[in-house]
């Protein structure tokens, strides 16, 4: 398994910190950089912490679910 360098853990970090703390919000994210640098990489990440976060700490509700 591949593991993310230091700057990709500060974004994933910030971001799920962020998501955390201001949950209503909607999350907006924007990853420019050159050619294999690793920003779908990145985004998988962020998106596995997140349902793991939903999966684990929010009962009943299904993050792949859209609202109705």
């Amino acid at each position: 398994m591949k593991k993310h360098n230091d700057e990709q853990k500060c974004i994933i970090d910030d971001i799920i910190h962020k998501k955390h703390k201001y949950p209503s919000k909607p999350l907006h994210i924007f990853l420019i950089e050159g050619a294999t640098i690793g920003k779908t990489f990145t985004l998988v990440c962020i998106i596995q912490n997140m349902l793991r976060y939903y999966i684990k700490n929010i009962p009943n509700v299904d993050p792949l679910k859209p609202k109705s």
